[in-house]
């Protein structure tokens, strides 16, 4: 059984169509069958598995480590504008804020409830807020001018967490971010 290949074929040139004749290629039988054969042996098919299977197990934990120090970076951006919006209210009213309808009059300070809806955070600067679905920060105060603030990851507490601290009287604020654990020696603002 023999195919005959393409006998003739237009191509443009600048416009003008010249036709031009090709040669016709017969295929035997055999050569079809020999050219359906192209594809992947199963040792081939193995090995290149095992490559991606390799590649991945390299590039998905790098990948969900950088997800994870982005949220952590956040977080610690959202920690840093609370630092400021205490110490714009002790500059506004004299006087450290004593909850979050407090600083709210400064600047909004957004949380997610119980039922995951965005709104402004209410309560007692102690009580803890979710600025976003992947964080609980906490405000503690150890001395009179101290404020600790805590962001602790709500899947994984012992990693990626996040701990700070502001003097009221001078201003004087830190911030350490850990891939591991922190104790509250990690931050000092004395």
């Amino acid at each position: 059984m023999q195919i005959d290949a393409i006998r003739h074929s237009t191509i443009k040139y600048a416009g003008k169509r010249k036709a031009k004749s090709f040669p016709a290629i017969k295929f035997t039988q055999k050569a079809v069958i020999a050219e359906a054969r192209h594809g992947m042996t199963l040792p081939e098919l193995l090995i290149s598995v095992a490559i991606l299977a390799l590649i991945s197990a390299i590039a998905i934990p790098k990948y969900l480590n950088t997800i994870n120090a982005t949220r952590q970076k956040d977080t610690a951006n959202q920690i840093s504008n609370i630092q400021a919006t205490i110490m714009a209210y002790r500059e506004e009213f004299l006087k450290s804020p004593a909850s979050w309808q407090d600083l709210s009059s400064i600047t909004p300070i957004s949380t997610y409830d119980a039922a995951n809806n965005r709104s402004t955070a209410t309560g007692d600067l102690s009580t803890p807020i979710n600025p976003d679905k992947y964080y609980t920060i906490t405000i503690t105060r150890p001395k009179l001018n101290i404020i600790q603030i805590t962001g602790i990851r709500k899947d994984t507490p012992s990693q990626w967490m996040i701990q700070a601290c502001l003097a009221t009287e001078t201003g004087l604020s830190d911030m350490e971010l850990s891939s591991g654990s922190l104790t509250t020696a990690s931050v000092s603002c004395e």
